[in-house]
């Protein structure tokens, strides 16, 4: 639908995208206001020739920016009713910003995780005392493994939302005053800060782009970054 028309779509690399689509849920892209309102004029012909609906309600529209500067204000429709631009979108669970920053995630996984651990200490209070392993390996199994999500993405950087999270667990498990510097509760307990294992993951997730070669979107995204990257180390 979209590649025939030619509208819109971004270059990455080699690679030219018009639309991701996971299930029923469809984002598509463009560079600039003028190519994103030709595919949105292309999608609602070929909706009503299917006879299809789109829930206007759901659907929304994000643009990314770059700087500070005033923020350019834009009118999307689909037909006659309008669609709701937003600062913040959750895609497959992942919160993107406008900024292209990790920040609105991160700040989702420390929400989701405090509300996790007040349970996983009461039942490790209550069910393992004073067993220190095991009051680890449900902070591991119940509040570690949703603060990773997406680590792939965002851990190449420090969080210090998430390394906060666990510093606090740790603190409440050994009985610690909460102002006992992190350094100490981390070398006491021979804990990796969250930055070890999310580095991980984020080195584990390029090498196999590269390696298996399954999705050139993917590895052509790898490229750009690392491009991006290179630039940074010059200036």
């Amino acid at each position: 639908m979209f590649r025939k028309g030619q509208a819109g779509g971004v270059v990455v690399g080699k690679e030219k995208v018009w639309s991701l689509a996971y299930a029923d849920d469809l984002v598509v892209l463009a560079r600039e206001e003028k190519g994103m309102k030709e595919m949105l004029g292309n999608m609602e012909k070929y909706m009503r020739r299917k006879k299809l609906t789109v829930n206007v309600e759901k659907s929304k529209m994000m643009v990314f920016r770059k700087g500070g500067g005033r923020r350019k204000i834009y009118e999307w429709r689909w037909e006659k009713d309008k669609i709701e631009e937003v600062k913040e979108f959750k895609y497959l669970g992942y919160v993107m910003n406008e900024r292209n920053t990790a920040a609105a995630h991160v700040r989702e996984l420390v929400k989701k995780a405090n509300k996790i651990i007040g349970a996983v200490w009461g039942i490790g209070e209550r069910k393992f005392g004073h067993d220190f392993r095991r009051r680890i390996m449900m902070f591991d199994s119940l509040v570690k493994s949703v603060m990773m999500y997406g680590a792939e993405i965002w851990g190449w950087r420090e969080q210090e939302g998430l390394e906060g999270v666990q510093g606090k667990y740790l603190k409440w498990v050994l009985g610690v005053d909460r102002e006992t510097p992190g350094y100490i509760v981390m070398e006491e307990t021979k804990r990796d800060g969250i930055r070890i294992e999310a580095g991980k993951r984020a080195i584990r997730f390029e090498e196999r782009l590269i390696e298996r070669g399954e999705c050139r979107i993917l590895q052509e995204c790898l490229k750009e970054k690392r491009k991006e990257i290179g630039k940074g180390e010059r200036r």
